[in-house]
């Protein structure tokens, strides 16, 4: 039979089709099956019947292409199964449908074209958009990133793929690009795990039983961590037992620690609360003992940070100083002193507490043993150690016996300096050997102590202070503390300042209180000091403590090096000596502020020694100045030179590489030589430093004088280690040498604070644990590394997940 191209007949191949029945808008839209939950697969099977006639896109709305893969929004947040579907279960084309055709024109032809299906079996990512009329990738279009390796998304991801006549070429392209293998391994590993569950989800309950337990002991060790950093006591009167939901547990103190696991819990942790419901008894990790181990831990933790710092230094000195605990232990408390170095080679000085130790034996040499072993047992080499800084006890000082002493005979390049502020205090001390002076001191401390002793007499001063010093920031005197040394110069100066309105309170309570003993202490406080001869020790006090008092808030820096400090004091023993020179001038102008101040209380002209009726005020003045104000700047004078000279002079002449002394030619003329001895382990060989120094000094000798480095760390900084390496170490050790044990004293502040009353029993361990996190906020304690040592202490721990 022929094929006819005539209107009205059939050709051969339409006897081989089905009919076509006309199909309606409604029954178009019925050749789109329902969708079925495939419960093997956990998706939804969409496909158009194969059985149905053939029908084009422009016959269906758009609502019935169930997943149709154009509808996808990137950009939105889809669940799982969703994307699920779309990737497993897209909108496919039944086998009848036809696909809308495009004009293309081919060499001035005009030519239709669309969509093959085909293509489908050429390129297994490739999906149909009926409602786009268009071809997207499946795998970009769900899991491509916005952008890889510069290559931007465009056709087959955000938007489809229309050209019929490149679409070959266009495909091939599109799957060599490096975002679709990305997609491709995105979208194997989602349909993995979709339909296996998760990774914790496949987990044994062992596995998952891990993961709990570490959470709840980290859980357990952030609680420990926050109470170390702020001070904060752990236990209560009553902590054992498993935490739960008892009525009672705000009858009974549990403590600081088991409130804030209860915290936690209360807030949603339900990894510790399913620790305290379902773990043994023997494996809460509650106790105190745990408490000191996890404490013992991040103290360990901390120090090893340091330690590292110091190592990478290498060079260091030790600070010691001892006290007695509320316990009446003693505890010797460790600080290490060294020069860190930034990624710009410029370097700071850092004075860090290391710990407290618990000495059984306070002899020089149990001490220096003590010291030696303790400083081994935490990675530190004492053969590195270049400085011993202790205060001037024997044990500690002696030249023969003492701990300076034994310890040098091991390692002889630690030397010792004496701490400066306590040979400040002791030069204040000896100066103040004057009897009037004496009797000064002491009035002001029991005047001090007689208002800090009562708040009703403490708030009877504070109103006066307000009435009659309106404009002053202090309401209440300062007491004579035993360490902070600023504090003493502080009480004298303040107690001159606020004298009118002590006078006043000490007659407020005269007058008005009930209490005959208070009126009787009142009344003596008020002879002691309504005196001329207090009046004006009060004031030569007033002059020497002020002119010193800048040195000793200098001292206690730590930035502070050897040279400066021997500068400061000779700048302090200058100013003396120039009061000295002028010595009746300044007296004057003293006397003057006191004779003022006599007349505005209507004090008698009443001094020791003299005969009060007949003397006059040429002659108190004149007995001052000659029995007590020349004897005093005197003394203070020779105790300066005499403490601070041997010390900082021999180390001064030892280092006379400053870029300050060079140019000012005041070199001691140390020679070469004698640096290479004192530190020849340190340096390379005489030949180099002496070539070294050669350089350096012609460097700096004329230099501008804004550029020359003020002091011995700038210095350090202005000494490359590639052109000066000798001289940077002597350097380095300069700087390293100690100035004060301040930061030792300052660790006993916190020492009162950890043990007090109240927790007077805690135990080395804990103490030094609870100090090193109290103390060292700055340095970040990792929850994971404590959890990890904590663990790798014992085999009988909980197993916990890595």
């Amino acid at each position: 039979m022929k094929k006819t191209g005539k209107a009205g007949q059939r050709s051969i191949t339409t006897f081989f089709k089905p009919s076509s029945p006309n199909i309606t808008e409604q029954h178009a839209c019925q050749t789109v099956d329902t969708p079925e939950f495939n419960s093997s697969s956990g998706r939804r099977r969409v496909e158009l019947s194969q059985d149905e006639g053939p029908c084009s896109s422009q016959q269906f709305t758009h609502s019935h292409f169930e997943y149709d893969i154009g509808d996808y929004k990137r950009r939105n947040k889809v669940e799982d199964q969703i994307k699920f579907n779309y990737l497993t279960g897209h909108w496919r084309p039944g086998r009848y449908f036809e696909f809308p055709s495009k004009e293309y024109r081919y060499a001035k032809k005009v030519v239709r074209l669309k969509f093959q299906r085909s293509w489908l079996d050429a390129f297994k990512w490739l999906a149909y958009s009926p409602s786009q009329d268009g071809a997207y990738c499946v795998f970009c279009r769900l899991f491509a990133a916005d952008a890889v390796n510069g290559q931007q998304l465009g056709q087959f991801v955000t938007e489809p793929m229309q050209n019929w006549k490149k679409a070959r070429e266009n495909c091939r392209n599109h799957a060599r690009k490096e975002y679709h293998a990305m997609a491709l391994l995105r979208a194997d590993g989602f349909e993995t795990t979709h339909k296996t569950g998760t990774v914790v989800e496949r987990m044994s309950s062992q596995e998952r039983k891990a993961i709990a337990n570490r959470e709840a002991l980290i859980s357990i060790i952030e609680a420990v961590i926050f109470c170390g950093r702020e001070n904060i006591p752990l236990r209560g009167h009553r902590d054992s037992g498993r935490l739960g939901n008892d009525s009672g547990q705000h009858s009974r103190n549990e403590g600081h620690f088991r409130a804030l696991l209860r915290y936690s819990i209360s807030s949603g942790n339900k990894y510790l609360s399913e620790h305290f419901a379902t773990a043994p008894a023997n494996a809460l990790y509650q106790c105190g003992e745990i408490q000191n181990e996890i404490a013992e831990i991040c103290g360990n933790l901390i120090r090893k940070t340091i330690v590292e710092r110091v190592a990478a230094a290498k060079y260091f000195s030790i600070l010691a100083d001892e006290t007695s605990d509320v316990a009446q232990l003693e505890q010797l408390s460790l600080s290490v002193r060294y020069v860190q170095v930034d990624r710009n080679m410029h370097g700071c000085i850092r004075e860090e507490f290391l710990g407290f130790i618990e000495p059984k034996n306070l002899t020089g040499r149990a001490l220096a043993d003590l010291l030696i072993q303790t400083l081994t047992s935490w990675n530190m080499a004492p053969i590195n150690m270049r400085g011993q800084g202790y205060d001037g006890a024997a044990n500690m000082s002696g030249r023969f016996n003492g701990v300076q002493a034994l310890v040098r005979e091991q390692f002889p390049s630690a030397t010792y300096t004496h701490c400066s502020s306590h040979i400040l205090n002791h030069v204040l001390s000896h100066a103040c050997g004057n009897a009037t002076i004496r009797r000064t001191i002491k009035s002001i401390r029991e005047v001090i102590v007689f208002f800090a002793n009562s708040p009703k007499r403490g708030e009877i001063l504070k109103e006066a202070i307000s009435v009659i010093c309106p404009n002053t920031r202090r309401t209440k005197l300062v007491p004579f503390c035993a360490t902070r040394w600023v504090e003493r110069h502080d009480a004298v100066l303040v107690f001159w300042e606020k004298y009118s309105a002590i006078v006043h309170a000490l007659g407020e309570i005269e007058n008005g209180d009930d209490n005959a003993s208070t009126k009787e202490s009142a009344v003596e406080c008020q002879q002691r000091i309504r005196t001329m001869e207090f009046l004006t020790c009060l004031n030569m006090l007033v002059t020497v403590l002020g002119t010193t008092r800048a040195l000793s808030v200098a001292l206690q820096a730590v930035n502070m090096d050897l040279i400066k400090c021997a500068e400061l004091v000779s700048n302090v023993v200058d100013t003396f000596k120039e009061i000295m020179a002028n010595v009746e001038d300044k007296f004057s102008s003293i006397f003057e502020n006191v004779l003022s101040v006599v007349r505005a209380h209507e004090i008698p002209m009443i001094w020791r020694g003299l005969r009060s009726a007949t003397a006059s005020v040429d002659d108190v003045k004149s007995h001052a100045l000659e029995n007590t104000f020349k004897p005093f700047v005197q003394n203070i004078i020779k105790e300066l030179e005499e403490r601070f000279g041997n010390t900082f002079r021999r180390a001064a002449q030892c280092f006379d590489i400053l870029p300050a002394r060079i140019n000012s030619g005041s070199c001691a003329g140390t020679s070469d030589l004698e640096l290479f001895r004192l530190y020849e382990d340190d340096l390379d060989d005489l030949v180099t430093l002496q070539n070294e120094m050669a350089i350096w000094r012609r460097k700096w000798r004329n230099a501008d004088p804004a550029s020359i480095p003020t002091n011995a760390l700038s210095a350090f900084d202005s000494a490359p280690d590639h052109i000066f390496p000798n001289i940077r170490r002597l350097l380095q050790i300069l700087v390293t040498l100690p100035i004060t044990t301040a930061s030792v004293e300052r660790s006993f502040s916190t020492l009162r604070r950890l043990k007090t009353y109240l927790r007077n029993s805690v135990k080395s361990v804990r103490l030094n644990g609870l100090a090193l996190m109290h103390i060292h906020r700055e340095i970040e304690l990792s929850e994971s590394d404590v959890l990890r040592e904590f663990v790798n202490k014992s085999s009988r721990r909980i197993r916990i997940a890595n």
